[in-house]
């Protein structure tokens, strides 16, 4: 016994103790905005008038909103390419790093420089890069080759393909790092033994790393399916959503019902089905690649 109480109930007490400030940081700005915001999805309000009781009326509207319907199209697409590209390009990059033996800390530095980079600065900084006009650095690059000028963020065409490309150069550095210290957990000795029974480099790939790399893939996987689902700032000072909607995404679109229509309840609505339908989506992945 320890200040009258047994040592064991001590060192509980002083691990809660040690943990309420966290708790205390959840409970304010996570688990209450979350139930505010799915007690507001079945009212309608407006800011300017006390709350309206109307039940599932904000999720029947949105199953009958083209927009809505638009937007969630636009998302998936803007998220199946980032996260497939991205995946592959941050893994194949994170091999040949790993294998570079004098610059691989350079090589790490150059890539994750973007990712810590303010959102606002990538998008203002491909904003110049993107330029319609033949001031425009990509435009002048694709102009040696006798291609014409390319509105590229505000072509109804380029405009997704053209946010996917910011996406995926802005996350390649934060996908690589966990790639690599994933493969400097794999043994040497399994390669070596590979490289014994005769496999070649894809081979090793293929039938070693891949293996070895399955947890990883499936955390990158997750977490990148989830940034993409909630990206906003190259939509809002890019494209605004356009051209003809055609990179509104529910993010974007729940921020303009929210704060450009005063639509507080519906834009509510819009956020509880994108938390339940990613909620769906981690789910259904980490059962398709559980080994």
């Amino acid at each position: 016994m320890i200040g009258g109480a047994p040592f064991h109930v001590k060192r509980k007490l002083n691990a809660y103790l040690m943990l309420l400030p966290a708790i205390i940081y959840f409970i304010l700005f996570v688990y209450y905005p979350v139930f505010n915001l799915f007690k507001l999805s079945f009212f309608k309000y407006d800011l300017f008038r006390e709350p309206e009781f109307v039940g599932m009326v904000n999720f029947i509207k949105l199953v009958r909103d083209k927009d809505f319907l638009s937007a969630l199209g636009n998302t998936i697409y803007f998220s199946f390419f980032t996260t497939l590209f991205s995946v592959a390009i941050s893994f194949f990059l994170a091999i040949i790093i790993e294998r570079s033996t004098r610059m691989a800390n350079f090589y790490k530095v150059v890539y994750f420089i973007p990712y810590i980079s303010p959102a606002v600065a990538v998008a203002l900084i491909w904003q110049w890069l993107y330029h319609p006009g033949e001031t425009g650095l990509l435009n002048y690059f694709i102009s040696f080759w006798g291609i014409p000028p390319q509105s590229w963020h505000h072509d109804p065409q380029l405009a997704m393909p053209s946010l996917i490309v910011i996406s995926i150069w802005q996350g390649l550095g934060y996908r690589i790092v966990i790639f690599i210290a994933g493969l400097k957990a794999i043994p040497r000795q399994y390669h070596e033994a590979a490289e014994v029974d005769g496999a070649n480099a894809w081979q090793r790939i293929k039938y070693v790393t891949f293996p070895c790399l399955k947890p990883v893939f499936q955390f990158v996987l997750i977490i990148t399916t989830l940034q993409t689902f909630r990206i906003f700032t190259p939509m809002y000072i890019l494209t605004a959503g356009g051209p003809v909607g055609k990179t509104t995404t529910i993010v974007y679109s729940l921020y303009k019902q929210a704060f450009q229509f005063s639509k507080w309840g519906y834009a509510a609505a819009q956020a509880i089905v994108l938390f339940v339908f990613l909620l769906i989506l981690s789910f259904i992945q980490r059962r398709m690649t559980r080994s």
